[in-house]
Formats: C-alpha cells, sequence, structure tokens
C-alpha cells in the first residue's frame, strides 16, 4: 500500500522550500549592494589617492607659489606652483566639479574621473618664512548616486613643502 502525502506535509514542505528562496534572494540582494557600495567607494578613494599624488609631486617640484595667480580658504580655490622650468608652471582648479592641472600653455588635464565631484578644493598658504608651504583639504563625492546606498563622500587633507 502506497502513502501518499496529506496537505499538511505539502503545506510545511511549500513552507520550509518558500523560507529558502526568499532567504536566497535576499542575501543575492545583499550581496549585490554591498559590491555596489564597495566599488563606489573604491573608486572615489582611487581618484582622491591619484589626485593628491601628482599635486603632491607637483608642488614638492616646485620652486614656489604664485601667490597672486592663487586664491587660499576658498572651497573653489587654486593654486597656482612655479616651476623650474617656466613653461611647465602648473595651476589646480575646479571645472564643473572635476579637478583640473593645467601646465604651461598644454590643454587642462582632469586629475579625477567624470563619475567623481570634487565638492570642496581649498588651499591654505602656510609659508613663514623662507619655506613655502601648502596645505590642501578636498572633498570628492560620487556623482551618479542612484540611491543611498551608493551616496559617499571622501575626505583627504595634506600639508607639503615646496622643496626647491
Amino acid at each position: 500500500m502506497r502513502r501518499a502525502f496529506t496537505l499538511i506535509e505539502i503545506i510545511i514542505y511549500l513552507a520550509i522550500i518558500g523560507m529558502i528562496a526568499v532567504t536566497l534572494v535576499l542575501f543575492s540582494i545583499s550581496v549585490s549592494t554591498s559590491r555596489g557600495k564597495a566599488e563606489v567607494v573604491s573608486e572615489v578613494q582611487s581618484n582622491a589617492r591619484f589626485a593628491l599624488d601628482i599635486m603632491r609631486q607637483k608642488i614638492r617640484r616646485a620652486s614656489g607659489i604664485n601667490i597672486a595667480a592663487s586664491t587660499f580658504n576658498s572651497p573653489q580655490g587654486v593654486l597656482s606652483v612655479v616651476m623650474p622650468n617656466a613653461s611647465e608652471n602648473t595651476v589646480f582648479n575646479l571645472d564643473n566639479g572635476r579637478l583640473r592641472m593645467t601646465v604651461g600653455i598644454n590643454p587642462a588635464e582632469f586629475l579625477t574621473s567624470d563619475e567623481i565631484e570634487v565638492t570642496d578644493l581649498r588651499f591654505v598658504n602656510l609659508t613663514d618664512g623662507a619655506r613655502e608651504n601648502i596645505r590642501i583639504f578636498m572633498t570628492f563625492r560620487y556623482k551618479n548616486a542612484g540611491s543611498v546606498e551608493y551616496q559617499y563622500e571622501y575626505s583627504v587633507e595634506s600639508a607639503m613643502s615646496i622643496r626647491f
């Protein structure tokens, strides 16, 4: 004699399978969201590191700061550095939220990707005496945040001296 499943047993099995399916779907959504957030964080931080490294290299190689052409203590700061070779004088500023660098008469180069917005770029002149020092404050933000999970902002601060 063959025994069939009762209605109660089928309902219990379906409930267990349903809970497992819902758990797997929720876990997959969570992993996908976490991966997207990690990519946003990585993109913002790598742009910040790259921009700061380039600025640090140029400032340390400079022979001075062009005070007249620079804007200090402003969220839309401008830094103009004088290089040993005048054709390499460099200017850092913002253009529609993107950090850019202009070397001599060459076209400007963007130091941040178009997915990143620099919301604050401040230069502080810390020069005291013969050695010129600059403090830089920058705030980077992921521009294309479609939802709250992908909103990310990262601030960096650094001080450096002109070594020439």
